[in-house]
């Protein structure tokens, strides 16, 4: 399960600290995080993630901090951090070890759709604790927006069938 406290800690500590001697640095660390965290993660069918691209959400966080950095609107900003995010989710490989319940086997489990591209207010950057409790409640609204479809198999009689098994949501 999703730790959604510790990584807003950790990034509060983090900031907090100045530990990030680059833009490069805290896009690493946030992403690192927050990787971290989403691989606990479970769907309903207590299916986990086997993959992801953490490279493009760090990516995609580096270029907002340096707009940011530039003076940029930080609504642009939210935005560029949004779309590294749903980026991420375009690339998770999900598990395929836990069948569904009336399920005998797992055939595929992918990730259908990546969630609703989240927005949020970056009000004050000067405040650690604020930036990351900002930051982590967007993250954990948009895990409950990510779609996908687990096709297992599943006895009809005498014959296995491939049934799909829609799911909403990473807790």
């Amino acid at each position: 399960m999703i730790n959604w406290p510790q990584l807003e800690n950790d990034i509060a500590s983090y900031l907090d600290l100045k530990r990030a001697k680059s833009e490069d640095d805290l896009a690493k660390y946030i992403s690192d995080r927050y990787d971290q965290q989403i691989k606990l993660g479970l769907n309903q069918y207590q299916e986990g993630i086997a993959a992801t691209n953490k490279e493009s959400l760090k990516t995609f966080i580096a270029l907002a901090l340096r707009e940011a950095r530039a003076g940029k609107n930080l609504q642009s900003v939210a935005q560029r951090i949004s779309t590294g995010i749903i980026s991420y989710w375009n690339t998770v490989q999900m598990k395929i070890d836990v069948p569904p319940l009336g399920a005998v086997s797992v055939v595929t489990n992918k990730v259908v759709n990546p969630g609703t591209p989240f927005s949020f207010v970056i009000i004050n950057t000067l405040d650690p604790k604020r930036l990351a409790k900002t930051m982590t409640n967007a993250f954990k609204l948009h895990s409950n927006t990510i779609q996908g479809i687990t096709t297992a198999l599943v006895y009809t009689g005498t014959t296995l069938v491939p049934t799909p098994f829609p799911w909403t949501g990473i807790k």
